[in-house]
């Protein structure tokens, strides 16, 4: 691992990896589809992620702004704006 990619993970807590599948979108919680693997990298925060993972239901949560709206989290996959 070079030294640039060290000091980034170092930044991040939860790292999800693996391509998104349209038709493996089935709500899981962090991932757009469920074939993309979580790795939680910072250990401090470790349970916390884990209980997280165990106990909640994927969200939309949605922002108004000047320019309109912003629509933060991961769809459904038959969403439709």
């Amino acid at each position: 691992m070079s030294e640039l990619t060290g000091k980034n993970l170092d930044n991040i807590a939860v790292l999800i990896d693996g391509t998104y599948i349209e038709e493996r979108n089935n709500g899981c919680i962090l991932r757009g589809s469920d074939n993309q693997q979580i790795y939680i990298l910072n250990n401090s925060l470790k349970e916390k992620y884990e209980n997280y993972l165990s106990t909640a239901q994927n969200q939309i949560q949605n922002f108004a702004t000047v320019d309109g709206y912003i629509s933060v989290g991961i769809h459904n996959k038959d969403f439709k704006f």
